[in-house]
């Protein structure tokens, strides 16, 4: 607890009368400035140690024009592979002394583009957005309304926007590099298994898939597709039984999210079924799933501890008076080979 002086809050201005300094001086010593001597500062730093002194956050926002304060907007908060980011973003925002306020927006884009405007009534700094599901025309929409002059920057998707930077990955070329994997295996019946296709990144992991596709087979070959699933293991599972019902001779599936290729592996076994003697599977995220399912299961590392370094670093040097003047960059994509190929 701050301790009182005559029953009042110690204030700047009360460590200054003890120091027989100036309110000056103790404000540049409690925001780390130069300008004070060596031994000065230590008599300030002392007093404010022993009066447990707490700078007031929101006078200083007055003055500084800044709560050093940056939103992070996220869909769904139950999703491991965004939240490893959002953790990341938040270890590295405050190693730099800034606090971060995290809302769950919900699944749809009236919701994403509500976040924005009560991110704009905390008044924070810099807005984040976790995912392509961001990347849409009613959130643009709120930005311009509610954000026009506050740095926002998008992960695995952009804006185009003067105020918006986004960091993306390849996954087109990376669900290609998949495909490329599976005809190196020698498979020849391939199914694809996606989510949401109103995302711009699910359509364009389906546009991958399906160029790699003529790439390794031609243009005849058959392919299998089965889009809009439930994000979750159900909807793998649900969507691999359709398949191996339908279409008995797959041999390799991809997945557009390591949680939905769990429930397709589980499917696979339930039809009695091997993997990988007799089908291999993808997934895409690299997330922990890939590591605990069994087999533990090959996946595209869409990056998202690289990106959330990045954006972490393009939120600080904007926020610190060095913004980037690129304002789309692109990580590339691996896949990281496990038992499931």
């Amino acid at each position: 607890m701050q301790k009182a002086m005559e029953g009042k809050p110690v204030t700047i201005y009360d460590i200054a009368k003890k120091a027989g300094v100036s309110a000056s001086s103790v404000s540049r010593v409690v925001n780390n400035k130069p300008g004070v001597n060596p031994e000065t500062r230590e008599k300030i730093k002392k007093l404010l140690k022993e009066y447990n002194y707490v700078a007031n956050e929101a006078a200083r926002g007055l003055v500084t024009k800044s709560n050093r304060m940056v939103g992070i907007l996220i869909s769904d908060i139950r999703s491991i592979h965004l939240t490893e980011g959002v953790w990341e973003i938040t270890r590295i925002l405050s190693s730099k002394g800034y606090c971060t306020l995290i809302l769950n927006t919900g699944n749809t884009d009236e919701g994403r583009a509500e976040g924005v405007r009560t991110m704009e009534e905390r008044s924070v700094d810099a807005l984040i957005l976790m995912g392509s599901m961001f990347e849409n025309p009613r959130v643009q929409e709120a930005i311009v309304q509610y954000m026009p002059g506050k740095p926002v920057f998008i992960m695995n998707g952009y804006l185009n926007l003067p105020n918006v930077q986004g960091v993306v990955s390849n996954e087109r070329s990376g669900i290609h590099s998949c495909v490329d994997l599976l005809a190196q295996k020698g498979r020849r019946r391939l199914c694809y298994i996606s989510d949401n296709m109103s995302r711009i990144s699910s359509r364009s992991k389906k546009l991958g898939f399906q160029e790699g596709i003529r790439a390794n087979y031609g243009e005849d070959i058959p392919y299998y597709i089965y889009e809009n699933v439930s994000a979750d293991m159900t909807g793998g599972f649900g969507a691999m039984m359709k398949a191996l019902h339908e279409h008995p001779d797959i041999d390799g599936v991809i997945c557009s999210m390591d949680i939905l290729a769990c429930g397709a592996l589980q499917a696979i076994r339930e039809a009695g079924r091997s993997v990988p003697r007799d089908i291999s599977v993808i997934g895409v995220d690299n997330s922990e799933f890939a590591e605990t399912c069994y087999p533990r299961l090959t996946s595209l590392d869409n990056m998202i501890i690289e990106s959330s370094v990045e954006i972490s670093t393009r939120v600080i040097s904007n926020l610190e008076g060095s913004p980037s003047s690129v304002r789309k960059i692109m990580l590339f994509t691996r896949i990281m080979e496990r038992d499931t190929t």
